[in-house]
């Protein structure tokens, strides 16, 4: 699964890391593309190696970027950290470090966290439990990702600002999926609200 999860991120960051051919739908054909503040959202159809997924990102001027991938397959949601001012240490295995949201520069949630080298600028996050990881999220105004001393001398601040309004981008992004699917799910969404 692991290998799986490593050729979605690794997809994506191609195509994040050169975006002016991930507008070409050769390459990277999206369902869904939306933005809100700095936070863009993207339902990407399944191609060779990676599962339809739905995808908040951000990007910096110097080329950073942090992905957070839900899976629409098989529900995994993980992310990636694309940071330019590493020069990670290239690790076989998996290291252990930490995920902290802050407010106002001190921590107020967070836990364990499985990385695993990318390159030597990226990162790759899996297994983020969804209920821990948003309901922590909601809390504070910045992510800190405590990457482990054996890959980095530095971690890394996100701040989240418009994130919760991104979140809801990403379940439109969802609903966009399911009418891929079947274009008559939306009739039956609403039949059953009432």
């Amino acid at each position: 699964m692991k290998k799986f999860v490593y050729g979605i991120c690794l997809a994506l960051a191609v195509a994040f890391v050169a975006p002016s051919q991930a507008q070409s739908p050769k390459i990277q054909p999206y369902f869904y593309e939306n933005a809100v503040g700095e936070w863009g959202v993207q339902g990407h159809n399944k191609t060779e190696g990676t599962a339809d997924a739905c995808v908040i990102h951000k990007i910096w001027e110097d080329g950073s970027k942090f992905i957070l991938v839900f899976d629409l397959e098989s529900g995994e949601i993980f992310s990636m950290m694309h940071y330019t001012k590493w020069n990670l240490k290239e690790r076989k295995k998996p290291v252990a470090g930490a995920m902290h949201v802050r407010k106002d520069k001190k921590r107020v949630a967070g836990g364990k966290a499985e990385y695993i080298y990318g390159d030597k600028n990226t990162v790759i996050m899996p297994g983020i439990n969804p209920r821990n990881f948003f309901s922590a999220l909601r809390q504070g105004d910045e992510l800190e990702l405590d990457v482990p001393k054996e890959l980095a001398q530095t971690g890394v601040f996100i701040p989240l600002k418009d994130f919760e309004l991104a979140l809801i981008q990403v379940a439109e992004c969802m609903l966009a999926h399911e009418k891929m699917k079947d274009p008559n799910i939306l009739p039956q969404i609403r039949k059953r609200d009432i």
